[in-house]
């Protein structure tokens, strides 16, 4: 399927951002920088769409198969999620626990946590892989495509 059909399949099925910044869609018009986020970080996964990404920083996107698929620079893993319909009438709307952490979400905001504003996450100071806790302690306040960039190059000199 080609990147006009998908970006077509993402509005249909799009619900709005959750108004207290757990869920986010990427818009069109910056699609391809958080595809090269993608791209930098894992190579092997270079034709995807960035549609959505969370609160921990993990960017949603959708495969040629319509799949939706979720990359987390902080652990170095890929998940496929579900279809992209099923992504937004299901995984988002009924198993948001599970899928964006929101009760974590709501604790670390109860706890004093800032709220992330558009294009920020809340990241680790020192990525899982590298032997950093999934902490409070550890998260911090970081420009996602800052987040992202340093956070992948030390995933892929760590190789």
């Amino acid at each position: 399927m080609g990147t006009e059909e998908i970006f077509s399949e993402i509005a249909k099925h799009r619900t709005p951002d959750w108004e207290n910044g757990a869920y986010r869609n990427i818009p069109r018009e910056k699609a391809s920088k958080y595809q090269e986020l993608i791209r930098d970080a894992f190579p092997d996964n270079c034709n995807v769409i960035p549609f959505g990404y969370d609160w921990l920083g993990r960017i949603f996107a959708a495969d040629g198969e319509l799949n939706a698929k979720m990359y987390d620079v902080a652990t170095n893993e890929v998940f496929i999620i579900a279809g992209i319909e099923n992504f937004f009438k299901t995984e988002l709307a009924e198993c948001a626990d599970d899928l964006i952490c929101a009760d974590l979400y709501e604790e670390w905001l109860q706890s004093g946590g800032e709220k992330p504003t558009a294009d920020h996450c809340i990241g680790y100071k020192v990525p899982l892989f590298l032997g950093g806790e999934d902490e409070f302690d550890n998260y911090e306040l970081s420009d996602i495509d800052v987040y992202w960039t340093i956070t992948g190059q030390l995933k892929n000199a760590k190789k």
